[in-house]
């Protein structure tokens, strides 16, 4: 039985957790830039223009910080990504809950976004192809 009780004198040495001074260390802040979401959603923007961004899931989101929005757009407008952005891709953005959502168009609402636009063009009699067809 003496083999399962260890003598007190090597327990000496140990500090209960209870007396402990101070908290404990926390690790060191991280060195992320300010806007660093920012600067993530507009090189989504040039992936998907560059056509890099083909297999990808078709929906990204993002938690934006405060201000980084803001940034977004700003950024957008000093570049000549801004007319792509608005003509091209989708995204929607949650002022209460600072989410930017990315939606890229699988095939099938490829296909059918130009059958909407042929039936549109079919419509007004403004198809070209209907025209090249047709001579």
């Amino acid at each position: 039985m003496s083999m399962l009780q260890t003598p007190l004198t090597q327990h000496q040495n140990i500090t209960p957790p209870s007396s402990f001074a101070e908290p404990p260390l926390t690790p060191p802040p991280t060195d992320e830039k300010p806007f660093a979401q920012a600067h993530r959603v507009i090189a989504l923007f040039k992936e998907i223009r560059a056509g890099r961004h083909i297999k990808r899931h078709p929906r990204t989101e993002f938690q934006l910080a405060t201000g980084d929005y803001d940034e977004i757009e700003c950024r957008l407008e000093r570049s000549e990504l801004s007319g792509y952005v608005k003509d091209k891709i989708r995204y929607d953005y949650g002022g209460k809950s600072d989410r930017l959502v990315v939606r890229m168009p699988t095939a099938v609402h490829e296909l059918f976004i130009a059958h909407v636009e042929d039936a549109m063009l079919d419509a007004d009699g403004n198809n070209p192809w209907k025209q090249c067809k047709a001579s």
